[in-house]
């Protein structure tokens, strides 16, 4: 089954301002764990922000940052790339800094987590307008009111996440390492 869709910005909106970029946030040159084999934990060797703009669905303090969290195995091989999507788009709008996180993931498994905070939980939506077309409109109950809200596409092999064929997981335990990786990283760097 193949999904495509066209997706508009609301016509009074400006093309988002992206700024592609590369910025290593952290590197582990000392991995904790270095007995990695595909059934075991990797390391979360540096999170990476790749991409940050400005939001012109939500309000106007609305933007976003994202990127990736790079995992390493034993072999000192970055074999996965968990993306991520949060920061000033997905933080809460009244106190984000004592404001709970509400992590999300996709569906299935095999659906993105990016669906479900554009799907109302984040400051938009996307739904398709008069025309039929694709439209970015603001959320009306958006959780990013009172709550932060961190996306990740997961597991390895979802959405933006990829990985080397071998180092994909097959069960929702060893897939779960990958996120508590993951978390650890993210926790370090926000």
């Amino acid at each position: 089954m193949v999904v495509e869709a066209d997706i508009f910005l609301p016509y009074n909106a400006n093309q988002p301002d992206l700024e592609p970029r590369s910025q290593v946030i952290f590197n582990s040159s000392s991995p904790l764990n270095a007995s990695d084999v595909r059934g075991t934990p990797n390391i979360a060797s540096r999170m990476e922000v790749t991409s940050n703009g400005t939001l012109y669905c939500g309000r106007p303090e609305d933007s976003f940052e994202s990127g990736y969290v790079h995992l390493t195995n034993s072999a000192g091989e970055e074999d996965k790339h968990l993306f991520w999507c949060e920061d000033r788009l997905f933080k809460a709008r009244h106190d984000p800094k004592n404001a709970p996180v509400v992590m999300t993931l996709g569906g299935g498994p095999g659906a993105s987590g990016m669906l479900f905070p554009f799907s109302g939980a984040g400051p938009c939506s996307i739904t398709v307008n008069a025309t039929g077309g694709g439209e970015a409109i603001p959320s009306l109950y958006s959780w990013t009111e009172h709550a932060n809200l961190l996306a990740i596409d997961h597991p390895v092999g979802v959405g933006f996440s990829y990985g080397d064929q071998a180092s994909l997981r097959n069960s929702s335990l060893t897939a779960a390492w990958d996120t508590d990786d993951f978390l650890q990283a993210f926790w370090k760097y926000d």
